[in-house]
């Protein structure tokens, strides 16, 4: 059985919205949680060796995912990030940075008028301990077994084995470019 929670939480700097989901089996559950910030302040985050400030307006989100039940100790998982823009707007995900081993590094959402820009560190936290994991684009729709993952380009995050926890921290913040808003001032 499935079930889900949603909570929120408020800081001086940034608002954290958090979504657990939780897939029940015989013996195991496995819980999935995706938490995503808001930004109201500059704040700085340190994941992966590096910390990175977010500056106000911005969002990012980090996935960690517990007890996943995996058949064999050789199967991995692929976590999916899709545009999908609700109203009347159209949104575009397309590669902007791709490095010399097809690792995405960098990423623009367009969405209507206004462009979103975001970078990737191709490292999760697997049972405790950083690993280098290749980030993939690949552009509309693709099919992977029987599902079909729809939008205007996924990202997709290969996740290894593991035991206990991984913990996925993409730096996978969107920033807003002023240029494309009239309302902010653009100082080049």
């Amino acid at each position: 059985a499935a079930s889900s929670t949603f909570s929120q939480a408020k800081t001086t700097n940034y608002t954290e919205y958090i979504y657990t989901y939780y897939f029940g089996k015989a013996y195991t559950t496995s819980i999935i949680t995706v938490s995503v910030y808001q930004f109201s302040l500059a704040s700085s985050f340190y994941f992966a060796g590096v910390t990175t400030i977010y500056a106000a307006g911005s969002v990012k989100f980090t996935v960690e995912i517990e007890g996943w039940d995996f058949i064999k100790s050789q199967n991995t998982l692929r976590l999916f990030i899709t545009s999908q823009v609700a109203g009347n707007f159209t949104s575009t995900l397309s590669a902007s940075e791709v490095d010399s081993n097809g690792n995405l590094r960098a990423y623009k959402i367009t969405v209507g008028p206004y462009s979103l820009y975001g970078q990737i560190v191709p490292k999760v936290q697997v049972d405790g301990v950083l690993t280098s994991q290749p980030i993939q684009y690949v552009p509309s729709h693709i099919s992977v077994g029987n599902s079909t993952q729809t939008g205007d380009g996924s990202v997709i995050i290969n996740i290894p084995h593991f035991l206990d926890k991984v913990v996925i921290d993409p730096n996978y913040a969107v920033l807003i470019d002023p240029k494309d808003n009239p309302e902010i001032p653009y100082i080049p």
